[in-house]
């Protein structure tokens, strides 16, 4: 199963997660790790792996000598510079839009980095992961059109959990100096979507993945 940026969530939804907590005194700079890495090696991209499970106690305090934030959670409305926005079309037919203002996801900390792919020609860096818990929320404004003609336009909230997730984050320079960032979902066992707002009544589905 294949998505883009999957995710979504709302406030007052009670959830249960594992909370990875550590101190600033045991995060010293991301140099530390990754100065270890070296470019020309043939071991550049297992460097990079190795280097990012060690780190990844720390993702919760970024690193302020090198100016970045905390990245777990992310909140990729702020990692982009805008709202990420969803959308299924068919034609003429019908359109449906997603706007997630505030999309924030717990997943990082919480990972097993298990491959990197960097491609320096085409500016590029794939990180694959496995997540035992993926938690993600964001407010939800919907609105969708049939033949051109609005059907809908509503605002809610949702919150996401999914179990056993495979993933692929892409990061890739453009020419215009800005980052393109992708996060595919690979696959995963088990899935809990909740929502309040969007619907009539509130909404609390599961998904689990029989393999």
């Amino acid at each position: 199963m294949r998505t883009s940026l999957a995710g979504i969530w709302p406030e007052g939804v009670v959830f249960a997660a594992v909370i990875f907590a550590s101190t600033a005194a045991n995060c010293p700079s991301f140099r530390e790790f990754f100065s270890k890495c070296k470019k020309d090696s043939p071991s550049f991209d297992g460097c990079l792996v190795n280097q990012l499970n060690r780190v990844k106690h720390c993702y919760s305090h970024g690193d302020t000598s090198l100016g970045i934030p905390s990245f777990d959670p992310i909140r990729y409305g702020d990692a982009i510079g805008e709202p990420v926005t969803t959308t299924m079309r068919y034609g003429n037919l019908f359109d449906c839009k997603l706007i997630l203002p505030n999309l924030t996801e717990w997943a990082w900390s919480n990972s097993t980095y298990t491959k990197v792919k960097t491609d320096f020609k085409r500016k590029m860096v794939q990180i694959y992961q496995t997540v035992p818990l993926k938690h993600v929320k964001s407010d939800v404004i919907g609105s969708g059109e049939i033949l051109g003609v609005p059907f809908f336009h509503r605002k809610g909230e949702a919150v996401l959990d999914m179990i056993g997730v495979k993933q692929k984050f892409t990061i890739q320079m453009q020419p215009n100096g800005q980052l393109k960032v992708n996060l595919a979902i690979l696959s995963f066992n088990d899935m809990a979507l909740a929502s309040r707002g969007l619907l009539h009544d509130e909404f609390v589905g599961k998904c689990t993945v029989l393999v």
